[in-house]
């Protein structure tokens, strides 16, 4: 047995076990890691993000998948920074929202036409549970921060 080799093992196990680096799960094609990095990388155009949104409209029957919007009343109370800060959260949440949306229609199409991939399935939905989840956080972060700035009682408008 080489003791190198035993002392690099180790040392990786170590290494696992403190979390000095990111634990991660299986390549995936290459073509769309390079995808994924480009995006990763460098944020997308304005009109290019707009176009992508305009794409992916919610579902009619799915009812609460939406940005909250700030009840006019609280807006008009809150301070100019307040509300710079707030269409920022907005416009990511909105994002996430699209998002959201391209998955549901991304699960719809494997529900009809790959009915039998059931790992393909759950992953897709796993997706969608995920990123709804950070939308609910989102939206409690948001009314957090306009709690301490206004009286109790006036909240989002759905």
């Amino acid at each position: 047995v080489d003791p190198q080799g035993g002392h690099k093992a180790l040392l990786k196990a170590i290494a696992q076990d403190l979390n000095l680096k990111d634990k991660t799960g299986p390549a995936i094609e290459g073509e769309l890691a390079e995808l994924r990095n480009a995006l990763l990388k460098d944020k997308m155009s304005a009109d290019a993000l707009k176009t992508k949104l305009d794409q992916y409209l919610r579902p009619e029957n799915v009812e609460g998948l939406r940005t909250p919007k700030v009840n006019p009343l609280i807006w008009n109370q809150i301070s100019a920074s307040m509300r710079t800060q707030d269409a920022g959260s907005q416009k990511n949440q909105s994002m996430l929202v699209g998002s959201t949306i391209a998955m549901a229609k991304a699960a719809d199409r494997v529900m009809k036409n790959c009915a039998e991939d059931s790992e393909l399935l759950a992953l897709v939905t796993d997706a969608i549970a995920l990123a709804i989840q950070c939308h609910h956080e989102a939206s409690h972060a948001r009314r957090r921060a306009m709690k301490k700035r206004v009286a109790q009682g006036l909240w989002f408008c759905l």
